[in-house]
């Protein structure tokens, strides 16, 4: 889980970009402030993922893909069982 202090807001970059942008800096600066309260807020109020939390859900996506194959094959064979047997019907009553 990523810590608040590994997501802050730079504010005084952020007050940079907005004065570069036409801000004032009376302007830039709260809006960077009030940025950063709200990017907080956000990061204290959910989990977010790391590094190594991506690699385990990578890890059982691998793991689950060739049942996930299988059962697709299955699907389509099944499928193609269905669509055989409606062409036979349907050739023995043209019959």
């Amino acid at each position: 889980m990523t810590t608040m202090s590994q997501a802050t807001l730079d504010t005084l970059e952020l007050s940079k970009r907005l004065q570069k942008a036409g801000f004032s800096q009376e302007q830039a600066d709260p809006l960077a402030s009030v940025q950063r309260e709200a990017n907080d807020e956000i990061v204290k109020s959910r989990e977010l993922a790391t590094k190594q939390d991506i690699m385990r859900v990578e890890i059982k996506l691998n793991e689950m893909e060739p049942r996930m194959t299988r059962t697709l094959f299955n699907m389509l064979l099944g499928f193609a069982a269905a669509i055989g047997a409606f062409f036979g019907i349907t050739v023995s009553f043209i019959k």
